[in-house]
């Protein structure tokens, strides 16, 4: 998996903040606002589930940049190893994981 496609989305590192009093959550970097999360109730569970998807959000460059270098490692190394098999993956398990990587990655990028 070749990192050659520029990135469409907003360099990250992205960063949580909220809005003084007013419960919005910010996801920004450098300050400048890239989303905003509203919490959808107001229970403390909702706010709590509100700030987690946030996370979620700000984390999500970081996400994409670690799970494409474990793809470009695993292709490097050449895929399935003999002590794979002793953890329990076979083949298929690792064609499998390695489909649901590189898949991730292209809907991240709005390929699919």
């Amino acid at each position: 998996m070749s990192d050659e496609t520029k990135e469409k989305h907003t360099p990250g590192p992205w960063f949580l903040s909220s809005c003084d009093g007013c419960g919005d959550l910010w996801i920004e970097t450098d300050k400048t606002p890239i989303a905003s999360a509203r919490s959808q109730g107001p229970t403390e569970e909702l706010r709590a589930q509100t700030k987690a998807n946030a996370r979620m959000i700000a984390a999500a460059p970081e996400l994409l940049a670690c799970l494409r270098e474990v793809v470009n490692m695993a292709i490097a190394a050449g895929g399935l190893r003999g002590d794979d098999v002793q953890y329990g993956f076979g083949p298929a398990d690792w064609i499998e994981g390695m489909g649901k990587a590189i898949n991730t990655i292209r809907k991240a990028r709005g390929e699919f």
